[in-house]
């Protein structure tokens, strides 16, 4: 029966597939141990774990990645009705708050309106200064909700759709109460209304509606 050649032991058997010192290999750096098991402390395995690395883009329902929504020209459109039907009350409330109560355009004002009996003068000129502040206040909102919107935020359109109700309705009831009056009162009265209404209409577009609802 031989014996171990001197100097050496042989090959040991190993039942997990390892050769022991001098029988073999043992796992170099980027391998795994036997059975799966994680290679060693302080070596990297082949796929390394990146916290840095970027995620993709959410995919939409078909798989694409969602491209973003371009903002339509009827939006531009809307912007620039809404923008002049304010205008003017802006410009109304700018001049009752700024022209003097002794020029004679502010005296023929107050001479027109038909004030209630006891009314004095000073009464007269801070009602006029309390409604020209008003609808300058008030048109200088629609015209910021109106560039709000613009950006797409869908709550300044609801808040711009329900200054354009509460003015048609204001409208509608001044023509009714003066039962029309001339052609030109008409006109002043409705038209930056009807301007007003055609631009909030175009904000509910298809196209608009796309818009509003990628920027959400």
């Amino acid at each position: 029966m031989s014996t171990p050649a001197q100097g050496g032991e042989g090959p040991r058997y190993d039942p997990y597939g390892q050769r022991g010192p001098g029988g073999g290999q043992q796992g170099g750096p980027g391998q795994q141990g036997a059975y799966g098991s994680p290679p060693p402390y302080g070596q990297s395995g082949q796929y390394a774990y990146n916290p840095y690395a970027r995620a993709p883009y959410p995919a939409g329902p078909g798989g694409e990645t969602q491209k973003a929504v371009k903002r339509p020209g009827i939006m531009v459109v809307s912007l620039i009705l809404l923008t002049l039907s304010a205008l003017p009350y802006l410009l109304i409330g700018v001049v009752l708050l700024a022209v003097p109560p002794e020029t004679a355009g502010f005296r023929l004002l107050v001479d027109s309106i038909g004030w209630p009996a006891g009314t004095s003068p000073e009464q007269q000129v801070q009602i006029i200064r309390i409604f020209g502040g008003v609808c300058t206040a008030v048109a200088a909102l629609y015209i910021l909700f109106a560039g709000i919107a613009f950006t797409g935020r869908n709550w300044a359109r609801i808040v711009l759709t329900v200054f354009t109700v509460a003015f048609v309705l204001l409208a509608a009831y001044i023509v009714i109460s003066t039962g029309g009056g001339d052609p030109t009162s008409l006109a002043l009265v409705l038209g930056p209304v009807v301007v007003a209404a055609i631009g909030t209409v175009l904000l509910y577009l298809a196209a608009s509606n796309a818009y509003f609802a990628a920027r959400r």
